[in-house]
C-alpha cells in the first residue's frame, strides 16, 4: 500500500494490482474519479472497502493506519484527503475455493462477508 501511496502522492492517484484478484487504490483525488479502471481490473464486479471509514477502528494487534510510512500521505489520510481503497475480485474467491472443493458465497453483510460451505 505503501508504493501505492507514494506514486498517487507524484500523480494523484494509483491503482496496484497486488496480486490476482487484490487491488490497491491511493487517491489525492475525488475517488468516483476514474472507477473504471479499478472496474477493468476485475471479471466481476468488486467488493470494495473504502479504508477512511475505518480509520479509527484498532482491531488486531497494531492499527492499520500505523503502517502508512510518510507523515504527510498520514495526515492527508486523516483529513480525508488522501482516501485509500482495497478492492477484491469475487470470481478470483470463488475459483480459489471451488479449487480446494468448497463453495464461496458473498453475503453483503456486516458481520459476515463471506461464506464458506
Amino acid at each position: 500500500m505503501n508504493e501505492t501511496i507514494a506514486k498517487a502522492g507524484k500523480n494523484g492517484r494509483a491503482i496496484k494490482k497486488v496480486e490476482s484478484g487484490l487491488i490497491y487504490e491511493a487517491s489525492y483525488k475525488k475517488p468516483e474519479t476514474g472507477v473504471q479502471d479499478l472496474l477493468a481490473m476485475c471479471h466481476a464486479p468488486p467488493v470494495a472497502a473504502r479504508l477512511n471509514a475505518y480509520k479509527y477502528e484498532f482491531l488486531g494487534y497494531k492499527p492499520f493506519i500505523l503502517t502508512i510510512r510518510d507523515p504527510d500521505a498520514f495526515i492527508a489520510f486523516l483529513r480525508d484527503e488522501l482516501c485509500l481503497t482495497v478492492a477484491v475480485d469475487p470470481s478470483v474467491v470463488h475459483k480459489r475455493f471451488k479449487d480446494s472443493g468448497f463453495d464461496a458465497e458473498f453475503k453483503g453483510d456486516e458481520k459476515w462477508a463471506i461464506r464458506v460451505t
